[in-house]
C-alpha cells in the first residue's frame, strides 16, 4: 500500500491507523506527504488563497526519491491508483489512474464508504482483483469525474497543464 497525502507525514500516518484497513499499515510501503505534491504557481478555483498542488504519480513510476522501495517502472498504469476528492490534483497523470470519490463529511453520519460494504472499500476490492487497473478504472468509473475539456473550468486547468508541461522543474522534489 502506499499513500500520497496533502497534510503532513504525522498526520498522513494517523490518518492511515484509523482508516477500516488500519491491519494493513505494516505493509505501507511509503508515505509521501504535500512536500513530494508538485508546485505549480496556480490557484485553486474554489479557494484564491490555497496553491494549486499536484500529485503526479510517474514521481512515483520513475522513482525520483532514490529511497523508495521498488525499481524504476515496476509500478506504472496498469498497477497504480490515485485516489484523491480533488480532481484537479490529477491533472498531468495519464487518464484512468485515479478515482476522485466525494468528499468525506464528518456530519454524514450513514457515510459507509470505506466501511464493510462501502462503496470505496468495494471499488477498491475490484481494482484489487484486477489484471490492468487503467482499463478497470475505465471501464467501471467511480465518483466525480476527471477534469476534461469538458470540464467548466477547462480555461484555467489547462493553463496549469501548459504552464507545467513547460516548466519541467515543477516536478522537482
Amino acid at each position: 500500500m502506499l499513500v500520497f497525502g496533502h497534510q503532513g507525514q504525522n498526520e498522513i500516518w494517523t490518518v492511515c491507523s484509523i482508516l477500516p484497513w488500519a491491519y494493513m499499515k505494516s505493509q505501507l510501503l511509503f508515505c509521501w506527504d504535500q512536500s513530494h505534491c508538485s508546485t505549480t504557481g496556480f490557484y485553486t478555483v474554489e479557494n484564491n488563497d490555497k496553491p494549486l498542488m499536484l500529485k503526479e504519480l510517474v514521481k512515483l513510476w520513475d522513482k525520483d526519491d532514490p529511497n523508495l522501495p521498488w525499481e524504476k517502472r515496476e509500478y506504472n498504469e496498469s498497477n497504480s491508483l490515485l485516489v484523491d476528492d480533488s480532481p484537479y490534483k490529477a491533472l498531468l497523470n495519464p487518464t484512468h489512474t485515479a478515482i476522485f470519490p466525494t468528499s468525506y463529511d464528518i456530519r454524514d453520519k450513514n457515510d459507509n464508504s470505506l466501511g464493510h460494504g462501502g462503496d470505496i472499500r468495494m471499488y477498491l476490492d475490484g481494482v484489487a482483483t484486477s489484471e490492468n487497473v487503467q482499463k478497470y478504472i475505465q471501464q467501471h468509473p467511480f465518483g466525480q469525474p476527471a477534469i476534461t475539456k469538458s470540464h467548466p473550468c477547462w480555461q484555467h486547468y489547462s493553463q496549469v497543464i501548459n504552464s507545467c508541461s513547460q516548466a519541467p522543474s515543477v516536478r522537482g522534489l
